[in-house]
């Protein structure tokens, strides 16, 4: 009896549940959601605006026909406002019975015009999702290098009359952008959206970015922008170079030249002033983050001796740097000829000496045959003459 009165009461659980998870699917579909899922949102004036409205139903219902509103007025497919609208359908992954119908309203290039409020829309009336778009206008400012004095960067919000937070980061050649703090070093005016860095050096040249927080005390609101980088810019300086160099003929030449400045400088090489372009002996390679930063000769010949220099050019001011550098080719030989001078000098003294001891020894036996050859009746005089010579 226990046994069966349990069974019962399994059964009617079981009942329940499914009733009660039928019932949740019930209430859950057919459901109106427009994205992003936000009741307001701030658009940068001239940044892509991109709403989706996603429809999701069960099999069987009633598919009604999804279509975006504005203001009260029903935002036609071929419309002169410059949006445009497509539609795509798929099924729920994990319950083919489940259909999910999104319609996207898309304008590249949004104008003042754009504001307003945007509703996704059924057949009926009341199913709707409202989104209130606001354009906002961003003035940005540069700032040019000057080591004597802070730079000031700008991202100004222009009538802005909500809430909002300001931050700034460093964007990096490489790795993930450098959050900035105030200090010291940084200070950040909210009041005017200025970015100020004392004491620049040619290191903080580069691009910064600021980031929006709009709503920021909103749990359902908060969001943010990040319009277009401004740069901390300075004209090129060359920072470091090769000497000049004495090289032999055969010889492989490499002339390296780094520069700093923001744009990134161009470089470019001359040869007694006239422009090197690339050939089969010639080449150009990166050199500290320069595309031409190298110059590259390979087997050099003596018409490559001359000044050489690189020209590092940007659109600041002074636009442009350079750094003469002088080559000396040498023959091949050129450090055997004075060791052969050297020979021939000895040879030549070696030469005389022999030479001379010839000579010398020459005179020294005609000498001695004169002496030899006069007359023995005086001994007395040749020992004499014999005495004097030695």
């Amino acid at each position: 009896m226990r046994v069966h009165t349990s069974r019962n009461e399994m059964s009617k659980l079981v009942i329940f549940v499914l009733s009660f998870v039928g019932l949740v699917q019930c209430q859950e579909l057919p459901t109106l959601q427009i994205y992003p899922h936000l009741t307001k949102i701030a658009i940068l004036e001239g940044a892509e605006l991109k709403l989706d409205c996603v429809h999701t139903y069960r099999e069987g219902s009633t598919s009604e026909m999804v279509s975006f509103v504005k203001g009260n007025v029903t935002v036609a497919v071929t419309n002169s406002e410059g949006y445009v609208i497509t539609t795509s359908s798929s099924v729920k992954p994990d319950d083919p019975s489940v259909t999910i119908t999104t319609k996207t309203l898309k304008k590249n290039v949004t104008v003042d015009a754009d504001e307003g409020t945007f509703e996704c829309s059924l057949n009926n009336p009341t199913s709707r999702s409202p989104i209130d778009v606001v354009i906002v206008q961003i003035k940005q400012k540069d700032a040019i290098f000057n080591a004597s004095l802070p730079a000031h960067l700008t991202c100004y919000l222009d009538g802005w009359k909500y809430g909002m937070e300001l931050s700034w980061a460093r964007v990096m050649d490489k790795g993930p952008d450098q959050a900035l703090v105030a200090g010291n070093k940084y200070q950040i005016i909210p009041e005017n959206g200025t970015l100020v860095i004392n004491t620049p050096t040619r290191d903080d040249l580069g691009e910064y970015k600021c980031m929006v927080t709009f709503y920021p005390s909103s749990t359902t609101d908060k969001h943010v922008i990040t319009p277009k980088p401004v740069a901390l810019r300075g004209g090129p300086v060359i920072v470091s170079s090769d000497n000049s160099k004495n090289m032999v003929e055969g010889d492989k030449l490499e002339l390296k030249c780094k520069a700093t400045g923001f744009p990134k400088p161009t470089m470019k090489w001359y040869k007694d002033g006239k422009e090197l372009n690339t050939t089969v002996r010639l080449h150009f390679s990166e050199y500290e983050e320069i595309t031409t930063g190298k110059l590259i000769i390979f087997d050099l010949t003596y018409d490559d001796a001359g000044l050489y220099s690189c020209v590092a050019e940007n659109n600041i001011e002074p636009n442009n740097a350079s750094k003469v550098m002088e080559l000396r080719v040498k023959d091949k030989l050129a450090a055997l000829w004075p060791f052969l001078g050297i020979v021939a000098e000895v040879v030549v003294l070696c030469v005389i000496i022999l030479l001379y001891e010839k000579r010398r020894s020459k005179k020294l036996a005609e000498e001695d045959e004169a002496v030899d050859g006069t007359d023995e009746t005086t001994p007395g005089d040749s020992k004499e003459v014999r005495h004097r010579r030695t």
